[in-house]
């Protein structure tokens, strides 16, 4: 019968350092390197003891995947595939009621009267203000009351809303939307 110690059971908690970039050789010859790697391959600094490891692989994986999920609004929010943008809806005679310069875009909301005599409440959506100052308009380009013409993208499901191509002040100048504001109708 042999005195052998039974193995302890219990999970050793052991300090374990494996050097940054250090190739594995298969053997211990390197006094940093306290855990032995197959030959070719590299790993990481990775210090800590026992179920650190694990911490230091999921941490990161949960944080790609919380930025991969909170980007995919910011994905969606930027197309035109709301708009019918083979051809821009005139809009003649449209009177100003508010022009909201601020980010992420500014908007433009007039009124205009339909076919019927109707008055119809459209809103209009154009680029940041940094874009839209790039091409000649400023934060007093509009004023409530003013009369304009409004060629816009109008949404696919027929409501008064859509993407500004351009407006065409009284005097005549035209001030050309960021995005879309490139194709003349």
């Amino acid at each position: 019968m042999t005195n052998a110690k039974a193995p302890d059971k219990r999970k050793k908690r052991e300090l374990f350092t494996v050097h940054l970039e250090c190739e594995g050789n298969g053997s211990n010859s390197d006094p940093m390197q306290r855990k032995s790697l197959p030959l070719g391959t590299k790993s990481v600094l990775l210090m800590g003891y026992g179920g650190e490891r694990m911490r230091t692989r999921i941490v990161p994986f949960f944080a790609i995947v919380g930025c991969l999920l909170l980007s995919i609004p910011l994905f969606a929010h930027h197309g035109n595939t709301a708009y019918e943008t083979s051809k821009a809806v005139e809009l003649k005679g449209a009177t100003v009621t508010k022009f909201v310069w601020g980010n992420p875009h500014t908007f433009l909301m007039f009124d205009v009267k339909d076919d019927k005599g109707n008055i119809v409440h459209w809103a209009g959506e154009a680029g940041s203000p940094s874009s839209l100052s790039l091409l000649g308009w400023t934060k007093d380009s509009v004023q409530p009351g003013d009369v304009v013409t409004v060629y816009i993208y109008q949404s696919k499901t027929g409501r008064p809303v859509g993407r500004l191509n351009r407006i065409v002040l009284a005097d005549g100048t035209a001030l050309k939307d960021s995005a879309l504001g490139y194709r003349e109708q």
